[in-house]
Parts: C-alpha cells; sequence; structure tokens
C-alpha cells in the first residue's frame, strides 16, 4: 500500500510544496489521470496528448472508471491513489483466502501464500551486490516484482480477475453458470490488461482441454467442448471491442517473433551481467547462418540464468511441480497453471511488441505469480515433512526478501523525487476552467531542463509526462512519447515539425502553457514570434497562460 497511496499527495519539502509522486507514479499513474479527464468527452475515445488520434488498441477500463467516479463527484485522484488501492488489498487479499481454502485450510500455508504474494522477490540483488556492492536499486533491474504491484494498478486489479479463475476452476465442476462467471471475469480482464487476458484465456482453455481429455462421457466431452467455444468467442469479441485490432491504423500491442530479444540485454547490458565475451561469441555464431551445438549451449545457458535470476525462489515452486508429476500427484488445475506458465514464459522470451518492443515482458509477471502458488506448497509440505526443514525454509524466505527491503528504501525512506509545483497547480485549476474542447502546446521535454537541478524535481524536469492534460482537462497537442511509441501514433513528423520552427502548428491549438524556468522551447519561439494571435490570462512565478484572440 505505501507504494502508491503516498503519491498524489500535496506535501512540502525543503520548501518545495506541491503534489508528489513516487517512482513511475510520475509518468505511468499521471498517464491513466490524462485518459479520464481527456479521453471520454467523446466517442471513439480521443488520444490525451496527441491531438488528433483516437485512443485505439489501449486497454482503458480501468480509464473509464476513473472518469465515471469523475462524473459522480469522486476526483480520480483520490480515487486512483487512495480509493482503489484500499479496495484492492481488501478483495485481493479475500480472493487468496478464498483460494486458501480451496487447496489447504490450514493457516500455516495461508500465512505462507499471503507472504509470498506480496514480499516474494528475484534474485536481482544478486546483480546489484556483484557490480555495486549494495541491493539498493535492485528491484528495477528485472522484472517487477510483488512489492511493487501496485505501481502498476491495471495489473494489480487483473491478479483478483486471475485469482477468481483459479478458484472456479478448483471447484472441478464446469456447469454453465460457470462458463457465464468464467467468460464475464474474462472479458473484464481483456478490459483491464492486454496481457493478462491471454494469461486468463490460456489458463481456462487449458483446463477444458485436459477435462476433456481424461473425461470418457460423451455428454461431458460435448459441454466442455461448447464451453470452450463459448469463452473463444467471448475473449475474441471482447479484443475486438477494447482493442479494434483490423483498424487501418492500428498496430499497437502487435506480437513479432524475435528469439530471446528479451534475454539478451541481461547479458549486453553493463549494468547487469555484461558479458562481453559471450555475447560476441553468440553474435560471431548468429552470422553463420547455420546450426550449432555452441549456440544453442549458449542461448540456452541465458535462458535459464534469465528464468533463475527473475523468478528468484520461486523456481523451487517449479522444481515442486516436476516433483508432482514424476509422483503422479499432480491435478488437473495444476497441469493448467503449469502449461499457462510456460505459455506466458514463452510469449514473454520469444516475442516482442510493436511500439515499445520489450512491453512482452509482462508476460513474464504472471508467470512468477503463478509460480507463487507452487512454492508455497513447496514449503508447506517441507515443513510438514520434519521440522529440521524449517531452516531450510526459513533460509529461502530470508533470500526472497531483498527486493521488498528494497522497494521500502525507495518508498518510505527516501524523499520523493517528483512533485507539481504550487504554482503549476494553481495555473493548471485556471486553464481547467477554459473550454473544454481547445487544445494546449506545452513545452517539449527537454532533458537538459533537469541539469543544474537537484531532488525533489519539478515534473516537467524529471520526465515526458501527459500532466498538463491531466490536470486541465484539456487534450496536448504534443507530450508523452512513450505512450505515443507503445500505441504507434506516428509522432515523430509532428516533433519534427516543432523542432524545425515550422510554427503551422498553431492554427490547431487555442491555448498555450508557457512555462518560465526552462531552457528556450521552439513551440513557444513560435507563440511569441506571432504574439499578435495570442493574449495572456494568467500569470504567475512559473506559468504564462496564453489563448487565441478571438
Amino acid at each position: 500500500m505505501g507504494v502508491i497511496m503516498p503519491s498524489g499527495t500535496y506535501e512540502c519539502f525543503n520548501s518545495n510544496c506541491g503534489l508528489y509522486f513516487f517512482g513511475t507514479h510520475s509518468h505511468d499513474s499521471v498517464w491513466h489521470l490524462a485518459i479520464s479527464a481527456v479521453s471520454f468527452h467523446q466517442i471513439p475515445p480521443k488520444f490525451p496528448t496527441f491531438i488528433g488520434a483516437g485512443l485505439s488498441g489501449y486497454n482503458y477500463l480501468l480509464d473509464l472508471i476513473l472518469y465515471g467516479g469523475s462524473v459522480l463527484g469522486i476526483s480520480p485522484l483520490i480515487l486512483f491513489f487512495k480509493i482503489i488501492p484500499i479496495v484492492w488489498f481488501v478483495t485481493f487479499t479475500a480472493m487468496a483466502l478464498l483460494f486458501v481454502k480451496k487447496v489447504n485450510s490450514s493457516s500455516l500455508f495461508a500465512a505462507l501464500f499471503l507472504f509470498l504474494l506480496y514480499f516474494c522477490g528475484s534474485f536481482s540483488y544478486i546483480i546489484r551486490l556483484l557490480n555495486e556492492g549494495t541491493i539498493i536499486g535492485s528491484v528495477a533491474l528485472l522484472s517487477m516484482q510483488p512489492p511493487l504491484m501496485l505501481s502498476n494498478l491495471q495489473y494489480a486489479i487483473s491478479l483478483i480477475i486471475l485469482l477468481g479463475i483459479i478458484v472456479i476452476l478448483k471447484n472441478g465442476r464446469i456447469r454453465w453458470r460457470t462458463a457465464f462467471m468464467l467468460a464475464f471475469l474474462l472479458i473484464v480482464s481483456v478490459g483491464y490488461k492486454f496481457y493478462a487476458g491471454i494469461v486468463c484465456y490460456i489458463l481456462i482453455l487449458s483446463f477444458l482441454f485436459v477435462r476433456f481429455i481424461k473425461v470418457k462421457s460423451q455428454s461431458k466431452r460435448l459441454i466442455f467442448t461448447y464451453v470452450g467455444l463459448f469463452i473463444s468467442c467471448c475473449f475474441f469479441v471482447s479484443i475486438l471491442v477494447f482493442y479494434d485490432p483490423f483498424a487501418p491504423s492500428n498496430k499497437a500491442g502487435a506480437l513479432h517473433f524475435v528469439p530471446l530479444a528479451t534475454v539478451h540485454p541481461l547479458f549486453e547490458d553493463p549494468h547487469l551481467l555484461s558479458m562481453p565475451e559471450i555475447v560476441q561469441a553468440r553474435y560471431f555464431l548468429q552470422e553463420q547462418h547455420k546450426f550449432s551445438i555452441r549456440l544453442l549451449g549458449i542461448e540456452s545457458i541465458s535462458m535459464v540464468m534469465y528464468i533463475v535470476l527473475n523468478f528468484g525462489v520461486r523456481i523451487f515452486g517449479l522444481l515442486y511441480v516436476g516433483y508432482l508429476c514424476f509422483k503422479r500427484k499432480i491435478s488437473d488445475l495444476d497441469i493448467s497453471i503449469m502449461f499457462t506458465i510456460g505459455v506466458s514464459l514463452f510469449l514473454a522470451t520469444f516475442f516482442v511488441q510493436s511500439g515499445v518492443w520489450w512491453n512482452t515482458v509482462q508476460f513474464l509477471y504472471y508467470s512468477m505469480f503463478l509460480s507463487t502458488i507452487f512454492l508455497a506448497q513447496f514449503l508447506y509440505a517441507l515443513i510438514n515433512k520434519t521440522k529440521w526443514n524449517m531452516i531450510f525454509v526459513i533460509g529461502i524466505i530470508v533470500i526472497s526478501l531483498p527486493s521488498a527491503i528494497d522497494v521500502m528504501n525507495s518508498f518510505f525512506f527516501t524523499k520523493p523525487g517528483t512533485y507539481i509545483p504550487e504554482a503549476e497547480l494553481q495555473a493548471l485549476q485556471v486553464l481547467k476552467t477554459q473550454h473544454k474542447d481547445g487544445t494546449v502546446y506545452a513545452p517539449l521535454y527537454q532533458v537538459n531542463n533537469k541539469l543544474e537541478h537537484t531532488s525533489p524535481f519539478a515534473l516537467f524536469r524529471n520526465d515526458d509526462t501527459a500532466y498538463v492534460a491531466a490536470f486541465s482537462s484539456h487534450p496536448v497537442y504534443y507530450a508523452d512519447e512513450i505512450q505515443m511509441a507503445l500505441l504507434n501514433i506516428p509522432y515523430k513528423a509532428r516533433k519534427d515539425k516543432i523542432i524545425k520552427g515550422d510554427c503551422s502548428f498553431l492554427n490547431e491549438i487555442q491555448y498555450v502553457y508557457a512555462l518560465k524556468n526552462i531552457q528556450s522551447d521552439p513551440g513557444l519561439e513560435c507563440v511569441y514570434s506571432h504574439a499578435d494571435r495570442f493574449i495572456s490570462f494568467y500569470e504567475n512565478t512559473d506559468v504564462i497562460l496564453y489563448k487565441k484572440k478571438d
């Protein structure tokens, strides 16, 4: 809870007063606020920071809920950072305990499972220790871990849905009422997160297939077939509704087969393992364009190391499943979960995504989450076998904790690095009162604006974000390139036009959000050179607001 709830709070640090944000919330969460503030004033929804583009190929169900809250008079800021996290914590814990009740009613197993769900981490701290001699800053090196779940609220909510599906499947009996419940949860998972929808679909379909293979009754096989077809129809219709994949301009989220593209940076990045000899050997062997045992060995070892470092102690859970298979004690649901883990891991390591290519790593999050189920079962089985195994269990728990310690250091003992200053908040509030259809030009993000300044950084200095759209409720002409790239918005031509001083873009804007404390901005230079077209209607220490003359 400490990962999300302190963000979006008005505070003062060393006389720097404003709205503060921790970690990725300064970018990712502000983006959701921007969508809820701007996108749903028309149908289809519009892209909040690139005027003229639609918001397609994006999972905006959470943002729609935020918008609905604003219509009811609930501040999206309060809803996102305060209310939803509390509801999530209660619901997630309750769903986890409901799953525990289906698997093992022991309070010890419940404690183990909950502890691992919230605090189990990767072995990224080993890399940090080898390179820097400290574990601080290690949690961000590899894939996102449970202590950071709430830094991605859509992902955190999707885990409740995934647990709900597992609980339903654990009951074992598939009826039409069950099918409708599964279909509803699947549709919601697609709306919350594309990756979650695929994972949930794989889990449900694989379970139905396992049951289809095992049952002998033709009538029951027919039921599983019809349910599978119904679930598949719901899945593909929800993809069409939320993502419109056949739109001519919509290539966002498209997957491309590029084996181990997300694995290779582990050995190429100087901040990670950095093994130049191995990398050079791999490139040399790949250029031969023929099968090589040595290349296969390099790639296999790379894959194993990637899995072990990311999964951390959860790797014991995967090994435990192998033991259950050997003993023939594995259930239909266990088979389905293991299959889903395998497919998700395959998607995360053998595919890249259009736009932000490495975003397929999010499939890995679900693999690690599901493997926690088996790790809890493994540790519980060890404890029940002999009391001496408790030493081993404690050891496993201890080596899983550094990620949680690093997160606690970042969010509880380090002052926040980004904030929207009080003066900007006042200017944004004034801008919010203007006509909502007016497009705003805000200065382009420049890395140089961060130079010669110390933490806490004003948000415009720290990152390229959608905060002007989020807090003014106006669409912005150009901002947040990461989201543009992620959704394949053709932004480069527009950026080039601004940078080259082509002032024709002034015909497409109605308002100007001019920051005073920045280096020269080519867009603002256009505004100043055409001062006869604009009038200033608000000014304070940090901002001047302009609007076009009637």
